[in-house]
């Protein structure tokens, strides 16, 4: 809804005589060229706004007071001319709450007159009227006042109209008719000169005139040209004394009276790269919104992220710049690792070699694992990246005359130990088995020292045999036995490289990374006579079979050669540390 202010300032500057000499009935003639100031009887400021906000009366008086003093003790017989001129007006404008660029605003101009004495019927003539786009408030507001610059624009005579029961029938034209903003004075002049009594209201039943405005660009917050008041347009509207002078009363006076007012319009509202900020017309405050998943500034130099805006945690109505609005996402498998690459924003891919992967071929002679030469690096499940030869083959034949053949490897641990095995020296042999929390922290370590005597030959054939190590782990409770078993293959390949190469003339070493099947990833087997012989063990990682820790008393390790008597010993009847996460001894 439009709000109407009313700007009524009316400044009660004393009347002006003209440059020219005049002859005053009963006076002698003035000669020369003399301005005659007479301070008119006190006009009361009218200052109204028909709305919610007001306004400051301001009273100008441009009465030079060293002339009036001048005047007062010493007139000359020449200025035996007395009176006062005092023209009236308002200013009156109706807009919305606050102009947004492209808005106008309807300025009406009621006119009157003031004080008037010393004329023969005390009467004012206007021929001009003259009104400020728009005045710096740092500076004097009158006629003419300092331009703010491109603020405001005249929207030209066509949108003039003339009110009031002496200039309802005028037209009236102006110095721009076009409109604009280049010029800051308006002179608006009527089609015939406009004759007023003393004392006329300005409340614009006698006459009055409007006409539009538009807000062209909102008013600097700095520089040159801003002032103290950025949401307020000041406007003034008066007359000037310069001849030809704007208005004169029949005592042959001026008068160069103004009036200020001001028109509301939006702040500057600026908003960012997330954020917009509109100004509210009704409010006049900056409504700000999110742009959200706009582009904005990438600062993070990482090309695996992409930047956008988001609602700002915590104040929805703002924007920010997150970095990782947006992430590349790289997604592996089992025998493939996969991350973004930060530098070119793609993703690379790795084969996990020898990683263990889905056993789908259901051969209990093959260990499943991942190999590299898949297509763009990637790793690929091998169900025979380890073979056991030979294995056992049983085939069952139904009644039905179907076979079912199942493939298994020899030997294994059994519910108990096995007796008769070759022994360490007292406290030669230690163990420990750890339960981490993650596959690096799961582990076994098993040293046999010192040990009965053995030859090279026991250990079988590891580099060219089909033949199985068996570590077992037993202990006295009524857990199922054995707690552990953890087979070694002899032969086949680990990593590409045989899984046993040659460790000298009196035994052999195992080396696989991977820890397929069971998480044994080195053994180390030496033959000697009582005391040299020995035995070496480690395993880590997702495979090791770890049971429940916290054991019961006594503890025995056994390596046993597959399907045979062989084997390797060591009972722990005391342990060094003994816990849900640890288990860890020295013996015999």
């Amino acid at each position: 809804m439009p709000q109407v202010y009313l700007r009524a300032e009316s400044e009660a500057s004393s009347g002006v005589a003209s440059a020219s000499p005049a002859t005053v009935p009963g006076s002698p003639a003035v000669s020369g060229a003399l301005q005659r100031l007479d301070t008119p009887a006190s006009v009361p400021t009218l200052q109204t706004r028909c709305g919610v906000l007001g306004r400051r009366a301001q009273t100008r008086r441009f009465a030079s007071l060293a002339l009036l003093l001048s005047l007062a003790i010493s007139p000359p017989a020449a200025l035996a001319v007395s009176g006062s001129c005092s023209g009236a007006l308002n200013i009156l404008v109706s807009q919305g709450a606050f102009l947004a660029v492209g808005d106008q605003a309807t300025i009406e101009i009621p006119i009157g007159s003031g004080p008037i004495t010393g004329g023969a019927a005390n009467t004012i003539t206007i021929n001009r009227i003259r009104y400020e786009l728009d005045c710096n408030a740092n500076f004097a507001l009158g006629v003419p006042c300092t331009d703010q610059g491109d603020i405001m624009s005249y929207e030209g005579d066509s949108t003039i109209v003339s009110s009031g029961t002496s200039c309802n029938g005028l037209t009236w034209t102006s110095n721009v008719p076009a409109g604009g903003g280049a010029t800051n004075e308006i002179v608006f002049t009527p089609s015939s000169p406009i004759t007023l009594a003393a004392n006329t209201p300005t409340d614009g039943t006698t006459c009055a005139f409007s006409f539009k405005v538009r807000l062209d660009n909102l008013e600097p917050t700095m520089g040159a040209t801003s002032d103290s008041t950025p949401s307020q347009v000041e406007v003034v509207a008066g007359y000037s004394t310069a001849l030809p002078a704007d208005t004169t009363c029949d005592n042959g006076l001026h008068s160069g009276n103004s009036t200020t007012g001001f028109i509301d319009i939006c702040p500057t509202c600026t908003g960012d790269s997330c954020t917009t900020s509109v100004c509210n017309t009704t409010t006049g405050a900056c409504d700000t919104t999110p742009l959200v998943s706009s582009p904005c500034a990438d600062t993070d130099g990482n090309n695996c992220t992409t930047a956008g805006c988001e609602a700002a945690p915590g104040n929805p109505s703002v924007g920010v710049c997150v970095q990782t609005h947006r992430t590349q996402t790289c997604t592996g498998d089992d025998c493939t690792s996969a991350v973004c690459n930060t530098t070119t924003g793609q993703c690379d891919f790795t084969p996990l070699v020898s990683q263990p992967c889905a056993d789908t071929d259901g051969n209990d002679c093959t260990t499943a694992g991942c190999e590299a030469g898949g297509a763009n690096n990637h790793g690929i499940c091998v169900q025979t990246h380890q073979v056991q030869q030979p294995c056992t083959t049983t085939t069952t034949t139904s009644t039905q005359s179907s076979t079912t053949t199942t493939t298994s490897a020899p030997g294994g641990c059994t519910s108990m130990p096995a007796t008769g095995c070759r022994q360490a020296a007292p406290g030669a042999s230690s163990v420990r088995i750890t339960r981490g929390t993650s596959d690096a922290t799961r582990g076994f370590r098993w040293r046999w020292r010192k040990g009965a005597v053995t030859d090279v030959s026991d250990f079988g054939d590891p580099i060219a045999g089909s033949d199985v190590y068996h570590l077992c782990v037993y202990d006295a409770s009524a857990a199922p036995k054995p707690l552990m078993e953890m087979d070694v293959p002899q032969g086949g390949t680990c990593n590409g490289l045989p899984c046993w190469p040659a460790a000298g003339s009196v035994g052999f070493s195992y080396r696989n990374r991977s820890g397929i099947p069971d998480g044994i990833t080195g053994m180390r087997l030496t033959a000697g006579v009582t005391g040299k012989a020995s035995v070496q063990a480690d395993g880590k990682g997702a495979s090791l079979p770890i049971p429940a820790l916290g054991l019961t008393l006594p503890v025995t390790v056994q390596l046993v050669l597959g399907t045979t008597s062989e084997c390797w010993q060591t009972t722990y009847p005391t342990e060094i540390r003994n816990s849900a996460t640890q288990f860890s001894a020295k013996g015999p």
